[in-house]
This record gives structure tokens, C-alpha cells and sequence, in this order.
């Protein structure tokens, strides 16, 4: 058929089909330029349910003007169509003006029924004010405002988002001033503005307090809130928890820190916590209402030195509190200090310590570890964990390769360096990943399968960065030395695993 027939059977397909077709091509410039195909796509691209403008694409003398001007084009060609969703990516432009981008944002509240992303570029300027629309009809909204300043309604525009049910706000700045104002601060606006909400994410510039309250919320992340002093939720549904590197607020020289933070949590179906802290950095008040359907644990750090752990965030407050947890992810570290006032060590195997009880699998990055502590820091975590099946274990490489003459407190203490039996009567797995052989390493192999019985797959993964190690572990066999495998196998029981 000639070319005027694949034009006219391009032409005949169904608006449907069409719509389909640009809803793939997905990116503005590409979608602009289907208008060439036919007389029928010449318009047809106005229509399009989904634009993604992308700065990377969009290259000065091709379109009508530079990015932010093809943005504006494109809309205004559009008019009032209706979209499902609208994405500006101009994180490597010149900034535009916040008229410009709050009329982007006042477009797609009108116009967009599904989501809406915007990135704004990183400069060293002052902060712009963004301002929310008082209404919107999508359901999702993500936004990386790059250190400029959000301001959300005011309380007398009775804000409506009601199909809301997704908000992510990056580099925002939160002013509690202009909030006092009139204007309604973050979490006055999820609670009031957003009956539909269930996923959270947060990670501002600066947010002193937010306080929820929110029947349907089911997620809630805040990452990077170092300046936050005071978090209140009540959520019944609220199923997810995530504060890292939050509440930074760093010791004094006695330990003490004379404004805590608050965290309180009101919630009846809380299964899952991730926690994570600057080192040296103090734990927040923890009041967290119901802890018994939490099953899962993850970002958890403990500085380790032997048997006892150094009582500095929240993270053994969680073990020990959350009962029924079964996963738990964890780093182990190990951080030079001087001094430590003896009520802040925990013996973690002294009698009567309450077992982890429902841990029933582990994953435990072990890192900064001189060699002999290694094997008593990871069997003081295991012997509270009697009832693990799978133990995945990540060797990471001090980056301490040569110690500082500082000593640390325990070096001084020879009890920290032994270490107890464990038994681990139903462990099945093990993999140990960043093998290299080392004797720390080969003792912990040792740890484990003399304390249990039941281990049938272990695997070692070396790194592909520590090769040379194993290298020269390998060559110890020319010169008369027992090589990795020989110790290895010389190892009590290994023959149950593989």
C-alpha cells in the first residue's frame, strides 16, 4: 500500500487506541511531535492523558522556546482538558519564576486526576515561595521543591484535596511563622484537607513539629528531619513507621541533652518500624501506644563492644519492647569512645535478659569491627534470638584499617572480648556475604555451627573487592600454609551445610 494509505489506516484508528498509542510516548516533546503523522494527529495531542516534560529533553531552538516557556505552550495549547497525570522535571534549568511554577501547579489542581510530580532545580538562591492550590482533584502528589518554601491554604480557603492519597514533599521548607499567620501548617492540612490519605513521605528542610490526625493514614516516612523536636500521630490504620535521621540531637558532654524529643504514636495496627540515627546522636522520647502487632524491625543500630551495647538510640528499646516481632535488619558497629558512664552499657547476656522471642529471621551488617570483637558482639545479639531460622550476615570492611593509637574504654575490659556459647536449636540458613577469610571471620563460622544443629545451607559470598585477600589466602598453600577451604573444612560440623 502506498503512503497515502498508511496515513489514512494511522488516521481510522479508534480515539481509544490513539490515546493509548501517546499514553506509551509518555514525554511532551515526543508527544508534541506526533502531530506531523496526520491530518487527524494534528490536534490530537492536546488530548493526551499523560505529559512528562522533561528538561533533558527539551533542547533550545527545537521548540517553541526554552523549557519552562515550552511548558507554559503546551499547557496553554491544552486549555482545560482534562489528564490524568503531569510530570516537570526541571531539576537541571534555570530556576523559573515562582508565578510560573505556581501556575504550573494551579494547572495540573484543576486539570490532573491522577498524579502530579514536580522537581524544581537545586540553586543557591533564596527561597522561593511555592504556594498549594486550595483545591486539587489527583490522587497522588510528589514534589522536590529543592529548598524553597511551600506555603499551604490558608484555613479560611477550606481546603479540598479529596482524592488524595498519596503525598511526597522533598527539599520543602515549612514556615511556622507564616503558619501562625492564618495559613494552615503540614500537619493541620493532612488532618483537615485530606480524608483520603494513607501514604506520607517527608524529607524537609525544616519541619519543627507536625501533629496528625488521620483516620486512613497507613504510611508514614520522614527522612532528614534533623531539626525535629516534636511528632504527634493518631492514626488507627497508620501500618508503617519510618523516622530517619530525625531528632538530631547530639550529646552532651555527660551524655545528657537537655531538650528530648517526642515521638507519640497512636496507632492499633502498627506492623512495621524503620528507625535509624546519626552515631552520637540521642533517642527521642519513644511513646508509642500499642508496640504488639509490630512484626517487623528494620534500620536498627547498635554500637557494639562485646557482650555490652552502648544504651544510644532507639533501637534496643525496640527490640526489647516489640514482642512479637519476627524480622529483624540491623547494623552492629563498633565506635571509639574514651569514656562511657557505666548505666549507659547493657550487658546484653547477663541473667534474666528476656530473649527476642519471635525473631525468626535476621539480616546483620557488621561493621568498623576490630577482629577480636567481632564473634563476642555477634553472639551476644544471637544468644537473645533462640528461636532464628534465617541469618543473613554483611562483612563490611572497617574502614579503620589501621587503628588510631586512641584506645577505647573496653580495650580496657577484657570481658569484652569473650565470648558464650549460643544455640540455636532452628536455625536452617546462613549466608555470610563480604567473605574473605579473615580469622574473625572463619571463629564466627565456627560460632555458628557449634551452636546449632540444625543449620542445612550456608553460604559464603565473597566480595569482589576483597579477591586479592583470597588471593593470597590461596597462595598460603604454596608456601605450607592451610589455605581458606582446609580451614574450613577442619571447622566442627560444617559438614551438615553446604
Amino acid at each position: 500500500m502506498d503512503s497515502t494509505g498508511d496515513l489514512d489506516r494511522l488516521s481510522a484508528l479508534p480515539d481509544d487506541l490513539l490515546h493509548l498509542i501517546l499514553t506509551f510516548v509518555g514525554d511532551a516533546t515526543d508527544v508534541t511531535r506526533t502531530a506531523v503523522l496526520s491530518r487527524r494527529w494534528r490536534r490530537l495531542w492536546i488530548q493526551a492523558r499523560h505529559l512528562a516534560f522533561l528538561d533533558t529533553r527539551v533542547i533550545g531552538g527545537t521548540v517553541p522556546c526554552r523549557f519552562a516557556g515550552f511548558v507554559d505552550w503546551v499547557l496553554t495549547r491544552r486549555g482545560g482538558a482534562a489528564m490524568a497525570s503531569l510530570d516537570i522535571d526541571m531539576s537541571r534549568s534555570p530556576h523559573a519564576p515562582e508565578t510560573r511554577v505556581n501556575a504550573w501547579l494551579r494547572y495540573a489542581a484543576r486539570n490532573a486526576t491522577r498524579s502530579f510530580r514536580l522537581r524544581l532545580p537545586h540553586r543557591d538562591t533564596a527561597p522561593r515561595t511555592i504556594e498549594l492550590p486550595g483545591q486539587a482533584r489527583m490522587a497522588s502528589i510528589w514534589m522536590d521543591l529543592s529548598r524553597n518554601r511551600l506555603r499551604l491554604p490558608t484555613a479560611a480557603a477550606a481546603a479540598e484535596y479529596e482524592a488524595l492519597t498519596e503525598l511526597a514533599l522533598y527539599g520543602v521548607w515549612f514556615d511556622d511563622e507564616e503558619a501562625a499567620g492564618g495559613g494552615l501548617s503540614l500537619g493541620d492540612f493532612v488532618s483537615s484537607c485530606c480524608p483520603r490519605l494513607r501514604k506520607l513521605v517527608l524529607r524537609p528542610r525544616t519541619l519543627l513539629q507536625l501533629v496528625i490526625r488521620a483516620e486512613a493514614l497507613q504510611e508514614l516516612h520522614i527522612f532528614s528531619a534533623w531539626d525535629l523536636r516534636k511528632l504527634d500521630v493518631t492514626a488507627p490504620n497508620l501500618r508503617v513507621l519510618t523516622l530517619n535521621f530525625c531528632f538530631d540531637q547530639r550529646f552532651s558532654g555527660d551524655g545528657e541533652h537537655s531538650n528530648q524529643g517526642v515521638v507519640r504514636i497512636t496507632s492499633q495496627r502498627l506492623e512495621e518500624i524503620t528507625m535509624q540515627n546519626r552515631p552520637r546522636c540521642r533517642r527521642p522520647e519513644l511513646l508509642i501506644q500499642d508496640l504488639t502487632s509490630v512484626r517487623r524491625l528494620h534500620g536498627l543500630h547498635l554500637d557494639m563492644h562485646g557482650k555490652y551495647c552502648r544504651d544510644r538510640d532507639a533501637s534496643l528499646w525496640l527490640l526489647e519492647n516489640c514482642h512479637g516481632v519476627e524480622h529483624v535488619d540491623i547494623t552492629l558497629d563498633h565506635l571509639e569512645a574514651r569514656h562511657v558512664n557505666a548505666h549507659k552499657l547493657i550487658d546484653l547476656t547477663s541473667e534474666g535478659a528476656e530473649p527476642f522471642a519471635n525473631v525468626s529471621s535476621m539480616v546483620v551488617r557488621a561493621c568498623n569491627f576490630p577482629g577480636h570483637y567481632l564473634v563476642a558482639s555477634m553472639s551476644a545479639l544471637l544468644l537473645r534470638c533462640p528461636h532464628l531460622r534465617s541469618l543473613c550476615i554483611q562483612i563490611i570492611e572497617s574502614v579503620r584499617k589501621n587503628r588510631s593509637s586512641r584506645k577505647c574504654f573496653c580495650d580496657d575490659h577484657h570481658t569484652c572480648r569473650g565470648h558464650q556459647n549460643i544455640f540455636l536449636e532452628y536455625l536452617k540458613s546462613v549466608k555470610i556475604t563480604s567473605f574473605a577469610g579473615a580469622d574473625e571471620e572463619l571463629d564466627l563460622v565456627c560460632l555458628l555451627f557449634k551452636g546449632s544443629n540444625s543449620i542445612n545451607s550456608m553460604t559464603l559470598v565473597a566480595e569482589i573487592s576483597r579477591i586479592d585477600y583470597l588471593r593470597r589466602k590461596i597462595q598460603e598453600e604454596e608456601h605450607g600454609r592451610e589455605t581458606i577451604d582446609h580451614l574450613l573444612m577442619k571447622i566442627p560440623y560444617t559438614d551438615q551445610g553446604h
